[in-house]
């Protein structure tokens, strides 16, 4: 009869782990004796390491407790402790669950989260990129509104434009980063923080000391040759004009814009511009335009 013990059997090596071998008694017959094993790698260096139901379901996490009452999170894989800043200790149990669930569950992650964010916000798990544009734009007026209306339209935010906020994962604004244009970032950047200043964002999407920095294109003043055909397209007079004060003087489009009679000194042939300060001027010579 059978025998169960943990006994070598006269052809091969017994097994171990959460079964134990079955060794044949000598008066067996011999083709009984020379039963074959029951797993295919017997013969391998690992016929011995059966790994069991008990150890393959063991928790990834543990507790610990310091000396001050903190407790802490540790990996029983890496040794790595993490705080979860609590004393209690039936909170810091259910944070325990909670990571060990995350581990060995991950499929069901995303539904359960789910379920936490529509009890505290309905619309916090199906919120899109979109909606948090058109909130911006609807606080807004006048000349900043009509800038925000262009900067939403920028092709590079239509990876994420109809991307759940919750759902968003930072190679998606990598995509919308990629080709670094410089309003791209800013915008991206400023709708990111007003989705998380709404609370609608739980986390930052990308740091922000990992934020890429916007490149600047080399900036310079145009030449003589590109201001003439400027000049020669533009149909209106007044602009065109408009467009020679900023060539003579140097003056911003705002500066200009705002001078007034009272600035040009005719004795002098001064003109005042505030190159230096709203409340320093310094005198630009008029030269007589002939020809």
């Amino acid at each position: 009869m059978l025998q169960r013990n943990n006994l070598r059997t006269e052809e091969g090596p017994s097994f171990t782990g959460i079964f134990t071998s079955f060794s044949l008694r000598p008066e067996f017959p011999a083709r009984l004796r020379r039963i074959r094993p029951l797993l295919p790698y017997w013969e391998s260096a690992d016929c011995f390491t059966l790994a069991t139901v008990s150890e393959t379901m063991k928790p990834q996490f543990g507790l610990i407790q310091r000396p001050w009452g903190v407790f802490y999170l540790k990996n029983k894989v890496t040794g790595e402790q993490t705080t979860l800043k609590t004393r209690d200790r039936a909170e810091a149990q259910r944070l325990l669950q909670a990571h060990n669930d995350a581990e060995s569950q991950a499929h069901l992650n995303f539904a359960l989260a789910r379920v936490y964010l529509n009890g505290a916000d309905p619309k916090l798990a199906t919120r899109t990129w979109q909606e948090v544009m058109e909130h911006i734009v609807a606080k807004k007026t006048d000349e900043t509104r009509r800038r925000w209306e262009v900067a939403i339209k920028d092709k590079n935010l239509d990876g994420i434009r109809n991307l759940p906020v919750a759902e968003t994962r930072p190679e998606h604004f990598d995509h919308a980063l990629a080709d670094g244009k410089v309003s791209t970032n800013v915008y991206l950047r400023r709708i990111h923080n007003h989705a998380l200043g709404m609370e609608w964002l739980l986390k930052s999407v990308i740091p922000r000391l990992l934020w890429p920095r916007p490149v600047f294109q080399q900036k310079r003043a145009i030449t003589a040759a590109e201001r003439c055909a400027i000049a020669a397209r533009e149909p209106n007079p007044e602009r065109r004009d408009f467009y020679e004060l900023l060539w003579h003087t140097g003056a911003s489009q705002t500066d200009a814009a705002c001078l007034t009679a009272e600035d040009i000194d005719w004795d002098q042939h001064t003109l005042a511009d505030p190159a230096d300060g709203p409340c320093r001027w310094r005198a630009l010579p008029l030269v007589e335009k002939h020809g």
